[in-house]
This record gives C-alpha cells, sequence and structure tokens, in this order.
C-alpha cells in the first residue's frame, strides 16, 4: 500500500533525524543459496550486529531491512536478500583500531595501514574496502565474492539518507507490513509508531512472536 510506504518513511526519516545518528555506509548482503527462512534471517541478523559491534569495538547503530528477490529468472527468487544501513566508524576508533582492524588492513593496504598508526583516518573508500572485506570474509551466511554482497558509502549527491529510505521501504505490504520488513529487532529504531499503522491486536501479537523467536 503505497499510503502506508509513505508513512513509515516519514516516520522513519523522523527517527534518524532526531537521533543524530550519522549513517555512512549502506550494505546489501545476499545468501550463498535462495533463504526462504525468515527467522532464520532474523537470527542472521542478530549475529551481524553483534559481530560489526565486536570486531569494531563499538556501539554501532544499525537499520536492517528484509527483503524478496522479485526478479524470476533469479535462483533466489522468492528468497530473502538484506539491506544495512550502518553509522559511520568514528575517527576514534581509526585512530586507535583493533587488532583485527589491524590485520585486515595490512592484508589489503599497507600504505593505509602505516598511516593509521601515524595518526591518519583511512580515506573513505579504504574504509568501505574494509568493511566489505571483514563481512565476506567473516560472516558465514554472506557471500565471500563480489557478486551477492556490497558495499557503498552514502551520498548526499545520490539522494542520501532519505533516497535510501525511500528505496528500502519499496516493499511495504507487499510480502510483509513495514515491522516486518524492517528487522524489529536488530535495528535501532522505535518499531513502536511503525506498529501503531495498522491499528491491530493480532498485527502487535505477530511482532512479539517475531521478537520472542530469536531472544
Amino acid at each position: 500500500m503505497i499510503k502506508n510506504k509513505d508513512k513509515v518513511k516519514e516516520l522513519l526519516l523522523k527517527q534518524v533525524h532526531s537521533s543524530n545518528i550519522n549513517y555512512r555506509y549502506f550494505l546489501t548482503l545476499d545468501y550463498p543459496y535462495k533463504q526462504t527462512n525468515y527467522n532464520k534471517v532474523l537470527l542472521d541478523n542478530k549475529y551481524l550486529r553483534k559481530f560489526l559491534r565486536k570486531f569494531f569495538k563499538c556501539d554501532l547503530k544499525m537499520i536492517m531491512f528484509i527483503e524478496k528477490h522479485t526478479d524470476p529468472s533469479s535462483n533466489h527468487f522468492g528468497g530473502y536478500h538484506r539491506h544495512v544501513l550502518l553509522q559511520e566508524i568514528p575517527a576514534e576508533r581509526w585512530l586507535d583500531p583493533t587488532g583485527g582492524m589491524m590485520t585486515f588492513l595490512l592484508s589489503m593496504d599497507a600504505e593505509a595501514a602505516f598511516g593509521v598508526r601515524m595518526g591518519a583516518v583511512p580515506p573513505t573508500r579504504t574504509q568501505e574496502r574494509l568493511l566489505k572485506k571483514v563481512v565476506r570474509d567473516l560472516v558465514l551466511s554472506v557471500p565471500n565474492g563480489f557478486v551477492g554482497s556490497n558495499v557503498t558509502t552514502i551520498e548526499e549527491s545520490k539522494g542520501g539518507v532519505e533516497g535510501l529510505i525511500g528505496y528500502l521501504t519499496k516493499q511495504t505490504d507487499r510480502y510483509h507490513p513495514a515491522y516486518e520488513l524492517i528487522d524489529p529487532t536488530s535495528s535501532d529504531v522505535d518499531i513502536q509508531p511503525i506498529l501503531g499503522i495498522y491499528n491491530g491486536a493480532n498485527k502487535i501479537t505477530r511482532y512479539e512472536r517475531i521478537s520472542s523467536a530469536i531472544s
């Protein structure tokens, strides 16, 4: 329903703007195979959230979206893939990197690793490359090749967060209501205003079942 999609977009943008969180990276994560189990996707998202925070040793904020493949010619048609809006990794973390960060930097860009040791924050593209490599190499639910996963920097010239949220809410009520399209258990958003759009006790009960499924 277009009406609900517009409401969801408005509610999400309101929360993003009021939070003052700088969502810097946009992750697109497919599966190596056709994944049709929604609850398994929730569990994978829970792991991804925990992993990213542990690897970078900071309380990174994120919003996760669960979409279905809609191209009938794709082997993954009808299966799920994920999109993530991820907060900027703070400069102080780059200047005091974890052991894992340095290991990956040294393996892909020794010059950038040296620069970090000398007190220089890596260029944006280097940060992108590191995040891509870490997710592809260490997260089992993500393909380890270039096909099926990607990380890009969010740019205002290309629509910024507002444009992405408009894009990411396009499947609202097509396969799932908005409170399932947005992962309600691993996203840093208040899902209650979005639940309020649907105005039904049965909807809330369903949300509670989803939440308890991975607790």
